[in-house]
């Protein structure tokens, strides 16, 4: 699942970790990305989008070659495997992979409508982000107005067995 950035990863991590982990990092946990990673991650997004919508990788990989001319032919089989450990399988794509592309997608043009003082047109991509994490379901009713359950505090022990009982299924 994507996270907004909010919180440096540790240089001792950092170090640690390959460049495609430290993406991974980035949707898993939250990270800042720095400017190679988000670069690379494009790469990375461009060649996701191109091998799902291939049927099989020998054309993938060929189309690849074309739109990155400059790498080799084991660049590429690495570029499509970072691509994979990112996104999961290409030919087993799920909706949170593809959410995660589009959420990029609406937060660039968030960021470009807040630059341009378009703040009605920001405000609806917001709302576009919110449908596409299913916030706002009609079916569900706003699950940010939910009413939370009412808690009662008890010295009731039998009380407390029916919530260890509720956990352990």
């Amino acid at each position: 699942m994507s996270k907004t950035a909010h919180k440096t990863m540790p240089e001792e991590a950092r170090q640690q970790l390959s460049q495609v982990e430290r993406i991974k990092a980035h949707f898993d946990d939250g990270y800042f990305l720095e400017q190679e990673d988000e670069q690379y991650l494009e790469q990375i997004d461009i060649a996701f989008r191109v091998v799902y919508a291939e049927e099989n990788q020998r054309a993938a990989r060929a189309k690849i070659k074309r739109l990155f001319p400059d790498l080799s032919t084991k660049e590429i089989g690495k570029l499509i495997k970072d691509a994979t450990f990112v996104y999961a399988d290409f030919f087993d794509i799920t909706k949170k992979a593809m959410r995660i592309i589009q959420e990029k997608r609406y937060n660039r043009l968030y960021e470009l409508c807040i630059r341009n003082d378009e703040y009605g047109a920001a405000e609806r991509v917001l709302g576009k982000i919110d449908k596409l994490h299913d916030l706002y379901s009609p079916d569900k009713g706003s699950m940010i107005n939910a009413r939370l359950p009412i808690v009662r505090r008890t010295n009731n022990p039998a009380a407390l067995s029916i919530l260890t009982h509720d956990e352990e299924e």
